[in-house]
């Protein structure tokens, strides 16, 4: 009884060697309930124009060429599957490839895809589903009637070249063909010569690029002639998100080369979709440069909205994006990342921070402006404001288009690290232009649902360009900084004289060790003051060194969010990281207090020459920390 229920399938497959629409039909539960195609009635009315076409076009003496440019959504890769399945099943030892334009959509999106289709397939159990093939379960057929997943290799054509199958049936798919080299297209044309042999060769895409074999498929192209073409509009396919297709109409344009590709299935108007080129980054990855003692020294804050999205801080001084590598925060809130922020400031003393103040950023904006820390808040929605003199520049619909426009141009000149995660960002992005032909820069809600990541590494990086920052003496970098303004008079030089006649009858040793002694009548007024705020229980920076100087320490205020402790500590290095050693002594610190408790805060500590300052909380830690200090 089995045997005779799997023959009388096996002789209806066989009867729709020549109608592929009928198969499909027949092959799979439409409308049935309880299944998964229980509220589908069967193709969509372009795939059934395909697969017709390959039903009046199917012929042993000439390749039937089909071509297909679509918007997003439309059931591509649906179609293909049914094209492998029914090329499989109505014909003894069908040979064939697939690929794609990357390993990753070919495992992801094309083959498994087929997955789906094969566990509905009613004729299943006459084939093998695998990783990277699909055979016949006949032991002596499985080497001969098969069809492959090969992802392509333009240093590996030899897999697109032995495609012989004479007397027999041969398929072969490009998925996104529009990305996929010249040299494959050549290789498998070349192939593709078997006398009386059923040849199907089908390529599909989205139109994402205005040149190359796959644009030369379509009316106009070279080999137009030789190919059945056709272009698929997202709003006349029942699958898509129709409300999804319209917000990109009003946010790009109707006519938009954006709205062209994703939606219309139309070829843009420019040559390429991709906003930074492949060759570009990696130029950059690999340049040596120079920097100058005065190119500004500048940092970009990309702030994270979404759960996976990371926040990013990028470092740029002039031609150089490498020597500093970006750092990348996830789960971070708004007040921590300010001190992240505040943090990375106070130890390179930065010429200028430009922060993506969209969304929660604004709120890690505002903060850095609590901490004093001089911020620039950027909306990437907003207007583009650089100036350019030339009438021929750019045009850019948004700050962001404009500010990767500006990092695209330094890429030719400057330097990045040499990252797989950070090209792929760089290169990730797609473009159009809007009604007013201005460049218009793909978002990162409509790259996440193309598959790409977010780019906030290279969002952090094109912040860097967010306006022009102007070279100076004593522009920001790592280590000692000078004085940033120097003045012809300083109302507290009379006071830092004093002092300083003072501190003559001190020891070296007392000098050099801190505190002077309980009683003591000195009494001095130091000038400057820092805070440190949101102090849990790691050591921040308080005053950078400077070299041939000390930091005298006249007073400490604590506020506290409960019991622990606060130190002074002086060394050099970031954080005081070398040299690490206690001033003074430790004070304990109890919550709502001003003051430290216990140990009294003898005035008159001084650290030794070349060192930075630190303060070091312990236990619950202060909520703030107040030093009163000159330097010398």
């Amino acid at each position: 009884m089995v045997n005779s229920i799997e023959d009388q399938i096996l002789s209806e497959l066989a009867g729709f060697a020549s109608d592929p629409l009928g198969f499909v039909q027949f092959s799979f539960p439409w409308g049935e309930p309880g299944s998964e195609l229980a509220d589908a009635s069967g193709p969509e009315p372009w795939q059934a124009v395909l697969l017709e076409r390959i039903r009046d076009g199917l012929s042993p003496n000439e390749a039937l060429l089909l071509a297909t440019t679509s918007g997003h959504g439309v059931g591509k890769s649906a179609l293909v599957a049914w094209i492998i399945l029914w090329s499989m099943s109505t014909f003894p030892d069908t040979r064939g490839v697939v690929t794609a334009n990357t390993e990753t959509q070919l495992k992801t999106k094309t083959w498994a895809e087929l997955a789906k289709w094969y566990r509905l397939f009613i004729g299943r159990g006459f084939f093998r589903y695998e990783a990277t093939c699909i055979f016949s379960t006949d032991k002596e057929h499985e080497k001969t009637w098969r069809i492959d997943m090969v992802p392509w290799s333009e240093r590996n054509v030899e897999a697109f070249a032995g495609l012989h199958n004479k007397d027999r049936r041969i398929l072969v798919i490009f998925d996104e063909a529009s990305a996929i080299p010249d040299n494959i297209w050549e290789t498998t044309e070349g192939a593709l010569t078997d006398s009386n042999t059923e040849i199907i060769w089908a390529v599909f895409g989205n139109p994402t690029r205005n040149q190359g074999r796959f644009k030369q498929c379509f009316p106009g192209g070279l080999y137009a002639h030789r190919w059945l073409s056709q272009a698929v509009d997202s709003r006349e396919v029942s699958l898509t998100d129709k409300s999804q297709i319209a917000r990109w109409i009003k946010d790009y344009g109707d006519d938009s080369d954006f709205v062209r590709v994703r939606v219309k299935g139309m070829f843009p108007r420019i040559g390429s979709m991709q906003f930074i080129s492949e060759e570009l980054v990696n130029e950059a990855c690999l340049r040596e440069v120079s920097t100058h003692l005065h190119d500004p020294f500048i940092i970009g804050v990309d702030v994270a909205r979404f759960g996976d999205d990371a926040s990013v801080i990028y470092f740029r001084k002039g031609r150089d994006a490498r020597t500093y590598p970006p750092l990348v925060f996830r789960g971070l809130d708004t007040m921590q990342l300010a001190a992240r922020v505040a943090e990375q400031h106070s130890y390179f003393r930065s010429d200028a921070i430009f922060i993506d103040g969209g969304g929660v950023g604004g709120g890690v904006v505002d903060r850095c402006r609590q901490l004093h820390v001089p911020v620039f808040e950027v909306q990437f929605g907003g207007k583009p404001d650089r100036a350019d003199v030339n009438a021929d520049a750019a045009k850019y619909s948004n700050k962001r288009a404009e500010m990767w426009g500006y990092m695209r141009e330094w890429l030719s000149i400057g330097a990045i690290p040499n990252d797989a995660d950070i090209r792929g960002q760089l290169t990730g992005p797609q473009y159009g232009f809007n009604g007013k032909d201005e460049i218009q820069l793909e978002r990162k809600e409509d790259m996440k649902r193309r598959g790409q990541a977010s780019p906030d590494v290279a969002d952090g990086l094109a912040l860097t360009f967010a306006w022009p920052v102007l070279p100076h003496v004593g522009a920001g970098h790592e280590g000692p900084h000078p004085e940033l303004v120097e003045t012809e008079y300083n109302p507290f030089d009379m006071v830092k004289e004093l002092v300083e006649e003072h501190r003559v009858g001190f020891s070296s040793s007392v000098f050099a060790a801190g505190p002077t002694q309980p009683g003591s009548t000195f009494n001095e007024v130091c000038t400057q003051a820092v805070t440190a705020n949101g102090l849990v229980t790691t050591t921040v920076q308080l005053v950078a060194l400077v070299t041939g100087q000390r930091i005298y320490v006249c007073d400490i205020e604590v506020a506290s969010a409960g019991a622990g402790s606060v130190q002074l500590e002086y060394g050099t290095g970031a954080l005081c990281a070398t040299g690490l050693t206690l001033l003074g002594t430790l004070w304990t610190t109890v919550a709502g207090t001003v003051k430290p408790a216990g140990n009294p805060f003898w005035r008159g500590q001084v650290t030794p020459v070349s060192n930075a300052l630190c303060v070091v909380p312990t236990g619950t830690g202060p909520a703030s920390v107040t030093v009163f200090y000159d330097q010398y």
